[in-house]
């Protein structure tokens, strides 16, 4: 975790700031404990619960303006995620918190780095789409024209010139080889 996150920030991927490591051996098992900085101001303990407080039907204008400049951050963070050469297998709204600072946009920060790996550029992009996809897909905060913004704002933070109906099927073809259901 103290390299990735060390790793996210070379990478420009906003991560809890990493304060100290405490690790113990006694015989065979070995304890370790990090000790990161605190994200405040937040409104709820996770990116999830936050879009499920805020998302859920019935939405105002302002709510809906608010989702979508939030999922091109989190279309923006895939991306360079993506591009980084970090593993972030466990990548999920779970896993990151948002970030209120009075007066400054709200920011999605990574929090959970325990299954991360630096220096795998080949982690397909695939595996990643596919892995991150079913916690909007399963949530009522989430439309799938949502899904769709966020693949395009996925495809314009990396320049990517494909279309969102190519990623798509991209990450329904793995999921089918994986026998999972992505359907809402």
């Amino acid at each position: 975790s103290w390299r990735a996150a060390a790793a996210c920030q070379q990478a420009g991927i906003p991560a809890a700031e990493h304060l100290f490591f405490v690790a113990a051996r006694k015989h065979l098992l070995r304890q370790e404990v990090l000790f990161t900085r605190g994200i405040n101001p937040r409104t709820a303990s996770d990116a999830w619960q936050y879009f499920e407080l805020n998302f859920a039907p019935p939405r105002s204008p302002e709510k809906i303006a608010k989702k979508r400049e939030l999922l091109r951050e989190l279309g923006s963070l895939l991306s360079k995620v993506k591009k980084s050469g970090i593993m972030l297998p466990d990548f999920k709204l779970h896993n990151l918190v948002l970030a209120e600072p009075e007066g400054e946009r709200p920011r999605l920060v990574l929090v959970d780095l325990s299954e991360a790996e630096t220096g795998r550029p080949d982690y397909p992009e695939m595996v990643f789409l596919e892995r991150f996809s079913p916690h909007l897909l399963r949530s009522p905060a989430f439309t799938a024209g949502d899904y769709v913004r966020l693949i395009r704002a996925y495809l314009e933070a990396g320049d990517d010139p494909r279309t969102w109906p190519e990623i798509c099927q991209g990450i329904i073809e793995r999921a089918k080889k994986r026998n999972r259901d992505l359907k809402p």
